[in-house]
């Protein structure tokens, strides 16, 4: 294994060797974990108030197994996560730091530990998207028990930076966004327009999810007068998959309309694009880096659906200036397009 850099960086940010460290956990894996108990709880409850009514029923008794088994199964599978964070954490906060090489098939990492001897973990699990094939990542591990480290990008918690690394990336542009030749109007709002493409695949998630919800309303009547409760409770979830449907559409699409025509608009570094193959599908997963307005260095990451993408490309982005962790980058929009004068 060749020998990475000695500073322990990621995802742009240097991480501190000294002991104990500051933890946290990212509000979008604690509102997940809050999600799955929700999920959980709500199943549960969901097969006891339909057999509440007659328990000799069997239509109350197959709901109650049914969403209380799948209930528990989320149940058990949250504990199960739950009962590693404490010891993740602790890694975190106490352990050594060393810098690992991701393995070629990203199911494991190896590193070399304080006295030089070579150890490999598991890194598959939770490994981002935009991890490949011999990157480097930092690991944690405890001296007594080295073969039993974590991959820090792997982690639930993950450990407060000190700050921007000297080697973050290449020099961000300063120069006015552009595209095609064509300068970026700054000024907002800017006029979009939908394709052809993007109103079709819309119109298709909107009639997919009008006629789930159609369906559901007729199960909702039709189990309200047989007094049917399975029926009523698969009207339910057949309501949430429409709503699902035009939440992809209207929300989704909308949050990148804004960004469009009323986010400001700067030049970003692509720093990477990652092949990854997963579930017999290969994703190509974009980062790039970017500079807001007050000069502070911003990165985000996106799939490559075009894969016109490479390392060193120039190209513009879209932030929200009260956020700029919501960005977006043009090349990477489908469905709908800038419209630009000159």
């Amino acid at each position: 294994m060749s020998e990475p850099i000695e500073e322990p960086v990621l995802r742009g940010q240097r991480l501190p060797r000294e002991t104990p460290r500051e933890i946290r956990m990212a509000f979008r894996v604690a509102g997940g974990l809050l999600l799955w108990a929700v999920v959980a709880a709500g199943l549960i409850a969901l097969g006891v108030v339909c057999c509440s009514s007659s328990v000799k029923s069997f239509d109350g008794i197959t709901c109650l197994v049914l969403f209380g088994g799948f209930g528990l199964l989320f149940l058990v599978s949250l504990v199960i996560v739950c009962s590693g964070i404490p010891r993740e954490r602790r890694l975190l906060r106490e352990g050594l730091i060393a810098i690992g090489r991701v393995s070629d098939d990203r199911r494991s990492c190896a590193f070399r530990d304080a006295e030089g001897r070579e150890h490999t973990v598991p890194a598959s699990n939770h490994l981002p998207k935009n991890v490949g094939p011999g990157m480097f990542m930092p690991v944690v591990y405890d001296p007594s028990r080295p073969e039993k480290g974590l991959v820090v990008c792997a982690a639930y918690s993950e450990i407060v930076p000190l700050g921007p690394a000297d080697h973050a990336g290449p020099p961000l542009p300063k120069i006015a966004p552009s595209w095609g030749g064509r300068p970026i109007p700054l000024e907002t709002p800017r006029r979009v327009r939908w394709t052809k493409g993007g109103i079709a695949a819309r119109a298709f998630i909107v009639l997919l999810g009008a006629g789930f919800l159609a369906l559901a309303i007729y199960g909702a009547i039709d189990g309200s007068s047989t007094g049917d409760k399975g029926e009523i409770v698969c009207a339910g979830i057949i309501a949430v998959l429409g709503g699902l449907c035009f939440w992809m559409v209207f929300f989704l699409s909308l949050r990148v309309h804004a960004l469009l025509t009323r986010g400001s608009a700067a030049m970003a570094h692509v720093l990477s694009n990652t092949e990854v193959h997963t579930h017999g599908a290969t994703v190509r997963t974009v980062t790039y880096a970017f500079e807001d307005d007050s000069g502070r260095r911003w990165e985000g990451e996106t799939t490559d659906a075009s894969r016109s993408l490479s390392p060193g490309d120039v190209v513009p982005v879209f932030y929200a200036p009260e956020n700029p962790k919501r960005s977006v980058l043009l090349p990477a929009i489908t469905g709908i397009e800038l419209l630009r004068d000159g």
